[in-house]
């Protein structure tokens, strides 16, 4: 919440990252309150820009945030290992360029010899819905994530 003359109204501030830009955006009032989760597909329009004391987007009384449902893409992926670190594990994909958020992590029984697999994976907005080994040798290896 931030004081202004009428009184106090909800404000939220985010960091949309593109690559390597970052812009930031600060939401007032009604575009506040939309529940927004990591990850989520949003699409907002009408912003103003500001650029002291910093480069800034604002929503002004035009503004609207909507989130949008992205259709499940699924891809076909080569899972070539599993590197362990302090942070958690990173799962080593033949396309090292794409990042995946993955909410349950399925249970990899598989040894060195049997790398690399071939994977079908489904996402939504980069959010695995379902992993899927290609081939009956790895049959029962995952769980449903």
């Amino acid at each position: 919440m931030t004081r202004v003359r009428d009184g106090e109204v909800p404000i939220r501030d985010l960091s949309l990252r593109c690559g390597q830009v970052a812009v930031e955006v600060s939401l007032w009032r009604d575009e506040a309150l939309v529940e927004l989760s990591l990850g989520d597909h949003i699409e907002i329009s009408c912003l103003r820009a500001s650029l002291k004391p910093s480069p800034k987007l604002n929503s002004s009384s035009y503004s609207a945030v909507e989130k949008t449902v992205a259709e499940p893409v699924e891809v076909e992926l080569t899972f070539i290992g599993v590197l362990e670190g302090d942070g958690g594990a990173t799962v080593l994909l033949s396309d090292a360029y794409e990042e995946y958020t993955v909410l349950a992590a399925p249970a990899l029984d598989i040894a060195a010899d049997d790398l690399p697999i071939k994977l079908t994976l489904t996402h939504r907005n980069k959010t695995v819905q379902s992993i899927e080994p290609l081939g009956e040798m790895f049959e029962g290896m995952f769980e449903e994530v």
